[in-house]
């Protein structure tokens, strides 16, 4: 299975990419965790002087992974949403809290969770934008 979020550096700027294009980067508590971690660090990287945040494949992001939560039912789908969403919303709380620019390179499909964090970034771009 490869990395849910993968980073790469290019000089100064830190290209932060959802990587589930196979459900167009619905989000995984495996996604959240790794998310939080990695803006964790962003934040705290002073070499780090831009962050753009992207999706892999055809969309951004599709929103909460349903199939997923459909898995938990036989055990507490409570605890595992709630999880997931307190790692997401730390991620989310480290972005608006960075004192460097934060760009969502949206497109295609931009929902639910990830409609949620393109408030969050300093700048959108794409086509995507024009539903904000």
């Amino acid at each position: 299975m490869s990395e849910p979020v993968l980073v790469e550096r290019k000089g100064a700027i830190a290209i932060v990419t959802l990587n589930r294009p196979e459900v167009l980067n619905a989000l995984s508590p495996e996604m959240a965790s790794s998310l939080r971690q990695i803006t964790y660090e962003l934040e705290m990287d002073k070499s780090v002087r831009c962050v753009v945040l992207k999706g892999a494949g055809k969309g951004f992001m599709a929103g909460g992974d349903v199939a997923g939560f459909h898995d938990e039912l036989d055990k507490n789908l409570q605890v595992h949403v709630r999880n997931m969403l307190d790692d997401y919303h730390c991620a989310v709380r480290a972005i608006v809290r960075m004192d460097k620019p934060v760009i969502g390179s949206l497109h295609g499909a931009v929902a639910g969770a990830g409609r949620g964090r393109t408030g969050a970034g300093s700048s959108c771009t794409g086509a995507a934008m024009l539903a904000l």
